[in-house]
């Protein structure tokens, strides 16, 4: 499923969540345990990205995803590139990172984070090609029934998550909902620091794969002060991760 697999670590740490929507909501809660376990990757093109006739948005090249005889996607895209004149103004200049251990042309994890003494910002894009559609339906369910609306807190970790609603903006089958978590730490591990940032989660299916969007940050009112703040907004948020998974939904669409 979409975190089984290059998580990796997961069948060593305890009390190993037993379905696909626990093993989402571990993740999130141990991802600053893990951080220092992935590479950096340059801003430039992938050299195995797949060919296709590239599309022009916004000054960007897509690279379209193929696709089998039966219409599933056989080989993701390159979508770092594919969404460099869509992420926030602020990453632009920042160094991407990735998980060393995914197949590119069937899964992938990048990173963008920026941390200092105020303010916080965190984008995740996640990508899972599943083997046909009904398992990709049954992701996106156990993102709605697991993920969405849920509570954990513990002395140094928590995360709330709000009630899914459906994205009717994007062509695919979209939900979102608003996050808010204690346990954000800097990709490269930092000072080990914990950071308070709120945002928005988004998931898409689009036929055969799964998409996650994780859009998360705050102002901090000092340099010492980083367990509140101002966060970023729901609203605010998804706005701007529905600009990110426009572009990601047309390179993952065959042409008509």
């Amino acid at each position: 499923m979409f975190y089984q697999g290059w998580l990796g670590l997961e069948s060593t740490l305890p009390n190993k969540p037993a379905t696909t929507g626990h093993r989402k909501i571990y993740y999130i809660l141990v991802i600053a345990l893990l951080a220092s376990t992935f590479a950096c990757s340059s801003q430039t093109t992938s050299s195995n990205a797949p060919s296709a006739s590239p599309t022009t948005r916004q000054g960007t090249i897509i690279t379209k995803a193929t696709f089998d005889s039966d219409g599933m996607v056989s080989t993701l895209p390159n979508i770092p590139t594919n969404v460099e004149s869509a992420i926030p103004r602020e990453l632009a200049q920042i160094k991407r990172w990735t998980a060393p251990f995914d197949n590119p042309h069937n899964r992938q994890f990048h990173v963008w984070n920026l941390f200092d003494s105020s303010h916080a910002r965190i984008l995740e894009l996640r990508l899972s090609r599943m083997k046909n559609i009904k398992e990709a339906r049954r992701d996106i369910s156990e993102e709605k029934s697991e993920v969405a609306n849920y509570r954990s807190k513990t002395e140094k970790d928590m995360v709330v998550t709000g009630d899914s609603r459906p994205v009717k903006e994007l062509k695919a089958e979209c939900i979102s909902f608003p996050i808010k978590r204690n346990n954000a730490a800097p990709i490269n591990g930092g000072d080990l620091t914990r950071y308070s940032v709120s945002g928005v989660r988004m998931y898409c299916r689009v036929i055969n794969v799964g998409v996650s969007i994780q859009w998360e940050g705050m102002d901090y009112p000092s340099p010492v002060v980083t367990d509140r703040g101002k966060g970023l907004s729901y609203k605010g948020a998804e706005k701007q991760a529905i600009e990110i998974m426009k572009p990601i939904i047309f390179s993952l669409t065959p042409e008509r």
